[in-house]
């Protein structure tokens, strides 16, 4: 049977500023009684397949920090971002990536309100999910900015602009002749 806490408090929370936290059984109702003590408001939904505390984003990171401090330890390398619940997005794709930079992908992605996301982190490695092709090819292109903001930089300083022309690859117009080349991805350029 599924158990709700505070339906009201989910209720009032903006869906841009819920943020998720996906908890085992052994650490949910530890985690509740810190939030409840530190004076965190949240959310619950608690049943024998998920539990599932809601904060509003503003609370996020305090929250992550209790949930780090009362997870087992061998878990303790492992952590949730994103501004949605893996469970509620539909046509997912996965796009993996360094930890650092998905944390930069997180960063701008929290930015764009319409831009819902889950992700994982796990040590050095990390995957960002999100709905459908348009939002991965969105989501690879700004990590392949983030990952090579010192070549895009040289090119923009050699009279090179990035253009976006939707046919798969990576083009670049030479400001001063107009002439277009296209790449398969921006490390073909750092060969």
């Amino acid at each position: 049977m599924t158990e709700y806490i505070n339906k009201e408090f989910y209720k009032e929370i903006p869906p841009q500023e819920r943020h998720y936290i996906n908890l085992s059984a052994a650490v949910v109702n530890a985690v509740m009684d810190r939030l409840t003590a530190e004076g965190i408001m949240f959310s619950a939904t608690l049943s024998n397949y998920k539990n599932v505390v809601t904060v509003h984003n503003s609370d996020s990171e305090r929250a992550a920090a209790i949930v780090g401090e009362l997870m087992p330890q061998k878990n303790s390398d492992t952590r949730i971002i994103g501004n949605a619940d893996y469970r509620s997005i539909s046509d997912k794709r996965y796009i993996n990536m360094d930890a650092d930079t998905a944390l930069k992908v997180a960063a701008v992605l929290s930015g764009d309100n319409s831009s819902r996301f889950s992700g994982r982190i796990i040590g050095d490695k990390a995957t960002i999910t999100v709905s459908g092709d348009k939002n991965a090819v969105n989501v690879r292109r700004i990590a392949d900015n983030i990952k090579n903001a010192d070549l895009l930089a040289e090119l923009d300083n050699s009279g090179f602009e990035r253009v976006n022309l939707n046919n798969g690859f990576v083009n670049f117009r030479n400001t001063f002749t107009g002439a277009v080349e296209g790449f398969d991805s921006l490390d073909t350029l750092r060969r």
